[in-house]
């Protein structure tokens, strides 16, 4: 049978206007949803970017206080939009430093040794703003010089005393014999690979 009865069709009516009006509530509280995220998001935004700033500054300071130690000067350029960071360090002689002198280097053309300190400098800085409870480094001082690398290790050592809700773990392959243990340094030294066994296995 074609049609509907009046009846019929007022409560087939009233069915799609309350599907209608439903629908409508939905829209609403997924429009206010969306907009509550969003101002959510931008809120979270805007604390990121003052929590980059804040780790940006204190990298820069740190940095410049590390060099210093040595008698070197430099800075950090971080070019955010570009996901770049610029280094630049000038490098004192000892005479050089007395006398209040520096000469300018690029990162790239760093000597060896120049060029550690001036990454670990660098790893120092950047880790204030990490708080992490286990730091590690590895082979930091394969092309330093004796005097690079004592400074270094004495820096590195000063930074992990100073540092006490962190462990710090140094690996070198160089002689650790001018590292004093104490309540808070452990020195942990490998045998020496057997050469010669090696040699008749082969």
């Amino acid at each position: 049978r074609l049609g509907c009865s009046i009846e019929e069709a007022e409560l087939d009516a009233k069915d799609k206007l309350q599907t209608y009006d439903d629908a409508k509530k939905a829209i609403r509280m997924m429009e206010g949803l969306r907009k509550f995220l969003g101002s959510s998001l931008d809120q979270r935004m805007d604390r990121w970017s003052e929590f980059r700033m804040f780790i940006t500054l204190a990298a820069k300071a740190h940095f410049t206080y590390y060099l210093h130690k040595r008698g070197d000067s430099g800075y950090l350029k971080f070019q955010h939009d570009k996901e770049k960071l610029v280094v630049r360090v000038s490098v004192s002689t000892a005479d050089q430093f007395q006398k209040g002198s520096t000469r300018h280097k690029d990162s790239k053309s760093l000597s060896g040794g120049e060029k550690s300190y001036s990454q670990i400098s660098l790893l120092l800085a950047m880790w204030q703003g990490i708080a992490s409870p286990l730091v590690c480094l590895d082979e930091f001082d394969v092309y330093m010089d004796a005097v690079n690398r004592k400074q270094s290790m004495r820096m590195l050592m000063e930074t992990a005393l100073e540092q006490s809700d962190a462990q710090y773990i140094f690996i070198t392959p160089q002689d650790a014999s001018n590292m004093k243990p104490g309540p808070f340094v452990k020195v942990h030294r490998l045998n020496d690979p057997n050469r010669r066994q090696t040699n008749e296995t082969e």
